[in-house]
């Protein structure tokens, strides 16, 4: 045969045999019990992990913190600590009553008057004929100094506008009153019998009302509160309490915007 024919005819066979090969389909070993077990742990164990970790980012937000509906803000052991959380119990006690009252001077002539626009709560226990000190005057001096005094308590703008005018006739001084000048008046009025009060410092205002949190089990749970008469360091409580209910006097802001964060900021409320 010609040499060439030959050797066209072994590489004709050598290709068909090595695209044969590629063609057929490798067989699989089959998995062993070993590896079968290895590989179904693995899956169980990594979604078993981001269960959890879900779990953990729907009730749990900063530093552990938790919220439920009904129980309220809850916090680890050590964070507590590290925030120095205060509270105090509501008690009864006599509370001399501190108002302090922004006026208006209107009248400037023989004799000088201001005005005060105040909440119908504020104007509480007000009677005419009480002293007002000009919070400018402080010290031993506050004492002796010559005092506003309330003569009339106007209810006129009541209903349409929620105010009640407090009207004060002002002690003269040496440099004459203008019209429109801003005074700061305060009202100290004795304790008649104990009332029902917490610190100043538990109360939070908000856009939604007045609250406390009210230490529950190991949470604390924001709770409404009707504030009365006002102290120089406490607060009469008139509705929301009970003697003997604990409240958190520090840091009351704090615990509220974790409650907001977890509430409105991503977290969940159960």
């Amino acid at each position: 045969m010609n040499p060439t024919r030959l050797i066209g005819c072994l590489l004709a066979l050598t290709l068909s045999g090595f695209v044969g090969g590629c063609g057929k389909e490798t067989p699989k070993h089959p998995q062993s019990p070993t590896e079968a077990d290895h590989t179904e742990g693995h899956d169980e164990h990594g979604t078993e992990s981001h269960d959890d970790h879900e779990g953990h980012g729907e009730e749990g937000g900063e530093a552990g913190a938790t919220y439920k509906e009904g129980r309220g803000v809850a916090f680890p052991a050590e964070v507590l600590v590290a925030m120095g959380v205060e509270t105090a119990e509501v008690e009864e006690r006599l509370l001399p009553v501190t108002r302090d009252f922004v006026a208006q001077v209107y009248a400037t002539l023989a004799e000088p008057r201001a005005v005060a626009l105040v909440s119908p709560q504020s104007a509480n226990d007000l009677t005419t004929g009480m002293n007002a000190s000009l919070d400018s005057v402080v010290g031993e001096a506050a004492s002796i100094a010559p005092a506003a005094k309330l003569i009339a308590i106007s209810r006129s703008l009541e209903v349409a506008a929620h105010r009640i005018e407090l009207i004060f006739s002002l002690p003269a001084r040496d440099e004459p009153y203008e019209l429109g000048e801003t005074l700061k008046l305060r009202i100290r009025s004795a304790p008649d019998a104990p009332k029902l009060t917490i610190p100043r410092a538990a109360l939070l205002d908000t856009a939604l009302g007045t609250f406390v949190y009210v230490v529950n089990g190991e949470a604390f749970l924001r709770t409404p509160v009707t504030v009365g008469a006002v102290g120089e360091d406490a607060v009469e409580i008139t509705d929301g309490l009970f003697e003997g209910d604990a409240v958190v006097t520090s840091p009351v802001r704090q615990i509220w915007l974790t409650e907001l964060r977890l509430t409105k900021g991503g977290g969940h409320s159960h």
